[in-house]
């Protein structure tokens, strides 16, 4: 069956570089690439969006050809090592998935987040109100 395209063109790859170096700036959020160690090629990111001194909210994503490499997880548990070792305010790193998202779960739990609950309504998907399944390290 063949793969589908990764809905990232150059155009939205730059837009969403431009995005992060803008919000790094501001100092609200740290987007860093997930690279293929052999080709040294971007693969993927994850993001810490910065809700205060105490609370980041962690998001990730890995385009379709490179998923089930665990790039993702090791990404996310270097990064939360770290985000905890060098923030020692940090208290709680928050994580939310779809309900259906079973692969994205699977990161967060293999990254050592613990499932919280069902945040209904929570989010917004294509114009309409989701809910969003609850995710956290705590230091």
């Amino acid at each position: 069956m063949p793969e589908e395209a990764d809905p990232f063109g150059e155009g939205e790859a730059r837009a969403f570089i431009e995005e992060a170096a803008s919000h790094l700036a501001a100092g609200t959020s740290v987007a860093l690439a997930i690279a293929d160690e052999s080709t040294d090629v971007a693969v993927g990111s994850t993001t810490f969006h910065v809700w205060g001194s105490r609370h980041w909210n962690v998001g990730y994503w890995v385009a379709q050809g490179q998923r089930r490499r665990g790039l993702a997880t090791e990404a996310v548990t270097r990064l939360s090592r770290w985000a905890f070792s060098d923030y020692p305010r940090l208290a709680r790193l928050s994580l939310y998935t779809l309900p259906g998202n079973e692969p994205s779960q699977a990161v967060a739990l293999r990254a050592g987040f613990r499932q919280e609950g069902l945040l209904r309504r929570w989010g917004e998907a294509n114009g309409e109100q989701v809910d969003w399944v609850m995710f956290s390290l705590i230091r």
